[in-house]
């Protein structure tokens, strides 16, 4: 087996263990399969986990793809057999902070090598329609992720892949925030019928229904979502939005249905999805109080904050918020439009925690 890859803000956890893995891979076993997490938050939890190729066959043909986020892929036409290693044996960790602003540079170099492709008559890689899409989901840009996210979706085909439905999910996302809740609703029931196994459509639909303040589908999605499983895939998903999330919504409509018990209930399952978590654990004790003393209202806005460290669709929002103000500072002479479509979502914000 040849070296492991790794950068130079990477943690290779259980690194002891790569020389032990590729003394005794099978003949015919041409790479490990490794978890990478990213995008850590203020207490070190990674808000991202992909399934990635980390220790490769030499000899096996592997290539570098890819302007940005590279990738190895075998030869064309080529499959290779390949091991998935428990994360706690052996994992990755991206150490690069939130915020981080190599992403503007991202979306720079993809329109160029898309310009590139088109100029020349040759096909635009779905891979850049995909990065197009997801960077400017990230920063916010939900109007303009919109067009490539659709192009991605069609260009992964009809069958429903992870990689369809983190496209049909990516989509939905941006029409919702941007307004188009019912057409979100109407791709995410679309996506659930094909793969009831996805838990990030659960979460899409959980997070269309309470935009639209229809609590009973709320709830319901939120404790469908709660009782799915984590996917393993070489698509990127985020565990703490897939597994402590779904419980504070469902405290969050339990209460909004005036069903405090069962808000409570939630609220102690979402600290359980994440026992490290003080400051989680901080806000169930200061919702408790404030419950315990009728004050439902505040106990509400208390669930709120706590959901609130694990939407990343607000995350994107307020990013997209702070690089148009720094974009403003930057251009002193002329005032920059702004191309974020947010006023729907802006508005809920307003409504659900004031």
């Amino acid at each position: 087996m040849s070296a492991s890859r790794a950068d130079a803000d990477d943690e290779i956890v259980g690194g002891h263990e790569l020389r032990k893995l590729a003394t005794s891979a099978p003949g015919d076993l041409a790479m490990y399969v490794c978890a990478y997490e990213a995008a850590l938050d203020g207490e070190g939890n990674a808000r991202s986990r992909v399934w990635r190729e980390r220790l490769v066959r030499a000899g096996g043909g592997f290539r570098w793809r890819g302007v940005v986020h590279e990738y190895l892929a075998p030869p064309a036409g080529t499959t290779r057999r390949a091991r998935l290693v428990d994360p706690a044996v052996l994992r990755w960790i991206h150490r690069e902070p939130l915020g981080r602003p190599s992403q503007r540079r991202n979306i720079e170099l993809l329109l160029r090598e898309k310009e590139r492709l088109e100029a020349a008559g040759a096909p635009v890689d779905r891979n850049i329609l995909r990065y197009l899409g997801l960077e400017n989901l990230w920063y916010g840009s939900f109007a303009e992720a919109v067009p490539y996210l659709s192009a991605w979706r069609e260009a992964a085909g009809a069958q429903w892949s992870d990689e369809r439905l983190a496209a049909t999910n990516a989509l939905a996302t941006c029409l919702r925030m941007t307004g188009g809740v019912e057409a979100a609703i109407a791709l995410g029931l679309e996506a659930f019928e094909a793969r009831p196994d996805w838990a990030e459509t659960a979460v899409g639909l959980m997070e269309s229904y309470r935009t639209l303040a229809r609590w009973e589908d709320t709830l319901a999605w939120a404790e469908r979502a709660a009782g799915l499983e984590v996917p393993v895939s070489d698509i990127p998903v985020e565990p703490p939005k897939l597994t402590i999330l779904p419980h504070l919504r469902a405290a969050e409509a339990s209460l909004e249905l005036g069903r405090s018990r069962r808000a409570s209930r939630a609220f102690v399952a979402a600290v359980e999805a994440t026992p490290a978590s003080e400051a989680l654990a901080s806000l169930r004790a200061e919702y408790e109080q404030l419950l315990a003393a009728g004050d439902t209202r505040r106990a509400l806005i208390c669930v709120n904050r706590a959901a609130g460290h694990y939407d990343s669709e607000l995350t994107a929002f307020v990013r997209g918020l702070r690089s148009e103000a720094q974009a403003r500072v930057g251009s002193s002479d002329q005032e920059r439009p702004t191309t974020h479509a947010k006023r729907p979502y802006s508005s809920r914000v307003s409504s659900s925690r004031s």
